[in-house]
């Protein structure tokens, strides 16, 4: 019965989808949301999406307390600050808004690292993804960045270490759907179910020998 049990598992483990990985390409590619400026605020600078969809886009500098952005309603542009974090959200501001694709060019001097949050399609968040981008240069350094198979990303931070961002810019992104806390597949189900049959079974043995014991006593 154990080896069964065990089989069991093992075999609903290999039906259960992997997770999805987010990629980057060096350049900018694929279509989306154009991101315009809207305020600045101390380290935080707000923009907003210019084509089908809605929502406010955070840029927050987490080194230092001020730093540089665009005229309003021009193509968002930011600098001065070496920590750039950003962030999507509904048009209250009250909750993220998941994205399939993000596409920018910077410039800077140092090098240049990305660290992504990302969701998977069951709710679930993702170990964090890290990036090195090499060395920025004074031409545009183009990247596209991707989430497949359901799976979406909800924040980006760059890091330009040993330097500091002079130019983020054109940045675009498609929007995805944030999923909700993850419904058990069939697979997940079965699995469930099999660690309740298995921990009944343990239970009811070990109920057996205690009243055996009891009777001899």
């Amino acid at each position: 019965m154990k080896k069964f049990l065990l089989s069991c598992v093992a075999l609903a483990a290999l039906t259960m989808p992997a997770s999805a990985s987010i990629t980057f390409e060096s350049n900018l590619s694929g279509t989306g949301d154009n991101v315009i400026f809207n305020s600045l605020s101390g380290n935080v600078a707000l923009g907003s999406l210019n084509g089908q969809h809605q929502g406010i886009i955070e840029f927050r500098a987490l080194d230092v307390n001020t730093f540089q952005a665009a005229s309003n309603g021009n193509d968002i542009k930011i600098n001065g600050t070496n920590n750039l974090q950003i962030e999507a959200h509904d048009q209250t501001n009250s909750f993220l808004i998941g994205t399939t694709t993000q596409v920018f060019s910077v410039t800077g001097d140092g090098n240049l690292f990305a660290f992504v949050r990302a969701v998977d399609k069951f709710g679930v968040e993702e170990p964090l993804f890290s990036f090195d981008l090499g060395a920025l240069k004074n031409g545009q350094n183009g990247f596209t960045f991707r989430a497949s198979d359901g799976e979406v990303m909800t924040r980006l931070t760059l890091l330009d270490q040993g330097g500091t961002i002079t130019n983020f810019e054109h940045y675009r992104l498609d929007v995805g759907v944030v999923p909700l806390a993850a419904v058990p597949e069939a697979s997940t189900w079965a699995m469930m179910l099999l660690g309740f049959v298995g921990v009944g079974t343990i239970a009811y043995r070990k109920r057996r020998k205690e009243g055996h014991a009891f009777r001899v006593a």
